[in-house]
């Protein structure tokens, strides 16, 4: 059931993305902005974040090099957390395998997504300071690919872009 909900979820990111290309910097604002408020009024996590990825593979720049980052700048709390899930990849697959229990891929996944919401709502990454934005988008990417690692193990394909 959690593998069909990443795969829809997955398919809805591709559609929305449609839908973001070409938006202005502008556009783009009034887009997040217009996302924080549906997310506000009740709208629920699942249905706004497919367009919110969409949103931010459109609002890209270029990921810089990981030699070229300085991760000591990654502070908030949600950094934080976000880079320990992420670090937490390789032992989650170990334990999976160990137990024959697929579904802790799943759960892995899902919180990885979670943690990376409450980062990308309280972290900016376009409008911060030029270091501090080219730490956040190396820890976005790196997110992104571990999202889809971790989705490839379950047999989901991840989108292209996020």
């Amino acid at each position: 059931m959690m593998t069909r909900r990443l795969r829809r979820t997955a398919e809805a990111v591709r559609a929305c993305a449609g839908r973001a290309r070409g938006l202005s910097d502008e556009e783009l604002s009034a887009e997040t902005a217009r996302l924080r408020a549906e997310l506000a009024s009740g709208r629920k996590l699942d249905e706004v974040l497919p367009e919110a990825f969409a949103a931010m593979a459109e609002a890209g720049c270029a990921v810089p090099a990981a030699a070229d980052v300085d991760a000591a700048l990654l502070s908030t709390p949600q950094e934080r957390e976000l880079i320990k899930q992420l670090a937490m990849l390789p032992e989650e697959i170990h334990l999976a395998a160990r137990d024959y229990d697929p579904s802790r891929i799943n759960r892995y996944v899902t919180e990885l997504a979670a943690r990376f919401h409450r980062f990308y709502n309280v972290c900016r990454i376009k409008d911060a300071e030029p270091a501090v934005r080219d730490a956040r988008l190396k820890l976005a990417d790196a997110t992104r690919r571990v999202l889809e690692i971790g989705l490839g193990i379950i047999g989901v394909t991840a989108p292209e872009k996020m």
